[in-house]
């Protein structure tokens, strides 16, 4: 029983007057007679108790949801914040288009006498360096091809052996 509970036992309810009014030596209500002590103030006093501990523990889930609530809101902004980084950084990272094999076949492609390499359109005689990165022009100019014709991406041996002739 809490502190609550014991001093609601010792008060008096008249369902007509309220709390605390004066008795007789019955228990009844000094102003209109009615019954203001006894089982049904008892059970009364109980559900007075029971009702002010779910009070209190609602107050407490309250404070605990509004505490989360809080917290989360907290992650969210952090987790907005930190995706706001990881695009940055994505961004700001050179995409890597060709792999080192790709890279390869282009350095072959443009190391050879037979067919024209690809050259930068700043002009026809900047011939392309094949990076991780693209195509890039050794003049500086800033361009960067990402992409480069099938034939270009082929090993040289592949390449050979497309352009052999055919026995008969």
């Amino acid at each position: 029983m809490s502190d609550q509970s014991a001093e609601l036992w010792t008060r008096t309810f008249c369902p007509q007057c309220g709390w605390d009014v004066d008795t007789d030596e019955d228990g009844l209500c000094q102003v209109c007679g009615a019954e203001a002590v006894g089982e049904g103030v008892e059970d009364l006093c109980q559900e007075v108790d029971r009702i002010a501990t779910l009070e209190a523990h609602l107050t407490d889930a309250h404070h605990h949801l509004a505490e989360a609530h809080r917290d989360n809101d907290a992650l969210r902004r952090e987790n907005t914040e930190l995706r706001g980084q990881l695009a940055r950084a994505l961004a700001d990272k050179p995409k890597e288009v060709f792999t080192a094999e790709e890279v390869a076949a282009l350095q072959a492609h443009q190391n050879r006498h037979d067919r024209h390499p690809l050259t930068c359109q700043c002009s026809g005689s900047n011939v392309l360096v094949p990076t991780r990165m693209g195509l890039i022009c050794p003049a500086g100019c800033g361009y960067i091809q990402t992409w480069a014709p099938n034939v270009c991406l082929m090993p040289p041996d592949a390449l050979a052996d497309k352009e052999a002739p055919d026995a008969p």
